[in-house]
């Protein structure tokens, strides 16, 4: 846990909520925990995940994220909010997401919370194999900054805050590419989740996206579990373990420090209970 000093504020999973919704969360999120209701898996990007190995505070932290975002979805007033959750690769951001996306669709909010990734935007791979920076191919550095349609990604944002019935793409881990079209939003009132490592970055377009933004979570974890998740997540995707390691060592941690230096600008942080 960062020291209180640095940040702006450190997310505590114990959180106030409104009077509007609290009885919602004491009956059902908070009950549901304690009742072994809690999912006991969720799927992200095509992988099913078993949540059976969680422990109770890393499910009340969990819960703890959708309670603090619910306050601040009422809080702002609007019909259509879009959080992100920012943070480096191997975080959870997609993890935290999906699940607070599930216990919302077990409660009876008066509104819908969804979750869009920054991948559903990445160039598509006949893109970026065809194309280079500064001397590189865009396929070897997949995931990089430059390697999202930032445009595409703000004007689907705009749309969504508009009012607008969207259908936004969806990541396929099993072609590696974006499927467009594949999530329908229709409801007047709606919170986006937005997960993704370059929401608080100012090159190449992501100052459009997080111009589009209301508030922004930064995830984090200690450096030795953020390699181990990516790696794993790479075996996951089809790639040896040496390749795994290789492009963990070439890539992502040039991301991991990228990303690391644009925390400060994110309105709260969150960081994995230990133990």
């Amino acid at each position: 846990m960062l020291s209180a000093g640095f940040v702006k504020q450190v997310f505590s999973p114990v959180c106030w909520v409104s009077s509007r919704y609290s009885d919602i969360l004491r009956r059902g999120i908070i009950t549901s925990m304690s009742s072994g209701l809690f999912p006991k898996k969720v799927v992200v990007t095509e992988q099913e995940i078993n949540l059976t190995r969680l422990h109770k505070k890393e499910k009340e932290f969990i819960a703890g994220v959708l309670r603090d975002a619910i306050f601040r979805y009422e809080t702002f007033g609007r019909a259509r909010a879009i959080f992100g959750i920012a943070g480096p690769s191997g975080a959870g951001k997609s993890f935290v997401a999906a699940i607070v996306r599930e216990l919302a669709q077990s409660e009876k909010l008066p509104f819908r919370i969804e979750t869009v990734s920054i991948d559903a935007f990445h160039f598509p791979n006949e893109y970026l194999a065809t194309h280079e920076a500064g001397g590189v191919n865009l396929k070897e550095v997949k995931g990089r900054y430059d390697t999202y349609d930032t445009q595409l990604l703000g004007s689907e944002l705009a749309r969504f805050r508009s009012g607008c019935e969207v259908r936004f793409s969806v990541y396929s881990r099993k072609v590696h590419d974006p499927v467009p079209n594949l999530l329908k939003i229709t409801e007047p009132k709606t919170l986006l989740f937005l997960e993704g490592l370059w929401l608080l970055y100012d090159r190449a377009g992501w100052d459009i996206v997080h111009g589009e933004l209301d508030y922004v979570y930064f995830l984090d974890d200690e450096l030795a579990r953020l390699r181990k998740h990516t790696v794993e997540r790479h075996i996951r995707g089809g790639r040896t373990e040496k390749d795994a390691e290789r492009f963990y060592g070439e890539n992502d941690m040039e991301n991991y420090r990228l990303v690391m230096q644009t925390k400060k600008g994110a309105d709260q942080f969150l960081s994995w209970p230990q133990g």
